[in-house]
């Protein structure tokens, strides 16, 4: 009987340093990581390859012309030594598109048939002009503080030479706002009168101010709060024709009227209208 206790508590025994393995096994391994060779538990660890995918992936440029190209400040563009051909087969009636590394091909050419190359021409000549277009209104709008817009029809444009309208205000303008509070100790005056109090407004403008209306008419402005003199702010519109025209000039506002006589020898600085009409070979100034 103390024989069979004395195998019962070895097998015990066993039991629990097989149990104890078990229990050390890491949890991140599976069942399929556990090999038992002889009756003894083996624990097989499988490499764990880190994961290099990038969080948001840079798409791989197919080549394909059909479909819209990869632009973003993100993506780099390509190096001038890579170039598109387009080459015709005769024996196939097909176009190849090829993409080139200097004289090299860097990737299989793309072919197309005539109504595919067709719609990509299309497709291409229709993209570069809107991006052309936004490109130039970006330039517009930077170029300046008002955008130059044009207006559409033959009549503005045969009148005033051209269709387009363009505004360059120059200067700063300098605002002051206060408010001045007076108190007197003057028993003779009645206690209302004794605080007074009064807003305090500054202006300090220096402007100019050049307007352009097609070829033809020009607007120029001038102004300058503190200027010592009132002839010092100029204002001046000119119609400009053009040389086959009867009217050359018309000027209105700050002109100069110049002589070429000894007698009376003009004004630099007049405020009126002032026009240049040519006849043939005959011009007349009034």
């Amino acid at each position: 009987m103390k024989g069979q206790k004395i195998y019962i508590y070895l097998f015990g025994i066993v039991l629990l340093l097989r149990l104890t393995v078990f229990d050390r096994t890491p949890s991140f391994a599976s069942r399929a990581d556990l090999t038992i060779y002889s009756g003894v538990p083996a624990i097989l660890f499988q490499e764990q390859v880190p994961d290099t995918t990038l969080t948001y992936p840079f798409g791989d440029e197919w080549g394909y012309p059909t479909l819209p190209a990869q632009e973003s400040g993100l993506y780099l563009k390509n190096p001038p030594n890579i170039t598109s051909e387009v080459e015709y087969d005769p024996k196939t009636n097909q176009y190849l598109l090829k993409r080139k590394i200097g004289n090299l091909d860097y990737r299989p050419p793309v072919t197309l048939s005539f109504d595919e190359y067709l719609n990509y021409n299309e497709k291409t000549s229709v993209h570069n002009y809107w991006r052309e277009r936004a490109a130039q209104s970006g330039q517009d709008m930077r170029s300046g503080l008002i955008p130059e817009f044009r207006i559409g029809g033959e009549a503005f444009d045969r009148i005033f030479g051209s269709n387009t309208i363009e505004v360059r205000p120059q200067g700063s303008a300098e605002l002051i706002f206060g408010v001045l509070s007076n108190r007197r100790e003057d028993p003779a005056l009645d206690v209302r009168q004794r605080s007074t109090t009064n807003f305090d407004f500054q202006m300090k403008i220096q402007m100019s101010v050049m307007a352009k209306i097609g070829d033809k008419i020009e607007f120029n402005t001038n102004y300058n709060t503190e200027a010592t003199f009132d002839f010092e702010n100029k204002l001046k519109l000119a119609y400009q024709g053009k040389e086959d025209e009867i009217i050359e000039l018309i000027e209105a506002g700050d002109v100069t009227l110049p002589l070429n006589s000894t007698l009376i020898t003009g004004s630099q600085s007049l405020f009126g209208i002032k026009t240049k009409l040519r006849f043939g070979r005959a011009t007349v100034t009034a």
